[in-house]
Order: C-alpha cells, then sequence, then structure tokens
C-alpha cells in the first residue's frame, strides 16, 4: 500500500496520484446536482452558492421521473470558497447525488 503526504491511500496506476490540483482564481467551477423535487433543490443550491456569480440548468429527468439533475457553475474567488460549496451541497438533504 502506497499512501500520500496526508497519510491517504494512493492507487499507483492513478496517473493522477499524489497530484494536487493546480487552479488559477477566481475560476468557472462545475458540479452535476442530482435531487428529487425541484424547488427542493434549488433551494439548496441558492443557499449554497448565496450571492456568487452563477448559473443554473436543468439538465436532465430519469426515466421514472424521480430524480432530476442540473449543470450548477460558479465562480469561486479561493479553494476554500469551492470546497464549501461542495460541503454545503454534499451534506444537503435535498441533494442526493453530487459530482
Amino acid at each position: 500500500m502506497q499512501v500520500d503526504g496526508n497519510d491517504q491511500e494512493v492507487n499507483p496506476q492513478d496517473p493522477l496520484a499524489g497530484k494536487e490540483l493546480e487552479l488559477t482564481f477566481p475560476c468557472a467551477w462545475s458540479y452535476t446536482v442530482i435531487g428529487e423535487e425541484d424547488a427542493d433543490v434549488r433551494a439548496a443550491i441558492a443557499a449554497a452558492v448565496g450571492d456568487l456569480e452563477h448559473t443554473l440548468e436543468f439538465s436532465h429527468e430519469s426515466k421514472g421521473g424521480k430524480y432530476r439533475s442540473y449543470q450548477l457553475e460558479v465562480v469561486v474567488e479561493t479553494d476554500e470558497v469551492r470546497l464549501r460549496i461542495y460541503r454545503e451541497l454534499h451534506d444537503s438533504e435535498k441533494v442526493r447525488y453530487l459530482f
């Protein structure tokens, strides 16, 4: 088993293993957000992004109509903001999946 500098397991076949993401801020960051109720998902997204510049587009509805996906693009000023938005969406009971 190999570990990185943060004591996390590293897959030696992963070409990105051990490499840090290099971003220049501000930058646009995209999330795919999947949930059930349109109004609930939109409210969770609004709470996470606040007054940050963003676009939100409906993307797809599941075959049975239970799930809806949205493409969210947010202009983030720092990596901390990018990760905060991710955590808030991930932790929301209204968001089923987040990519």
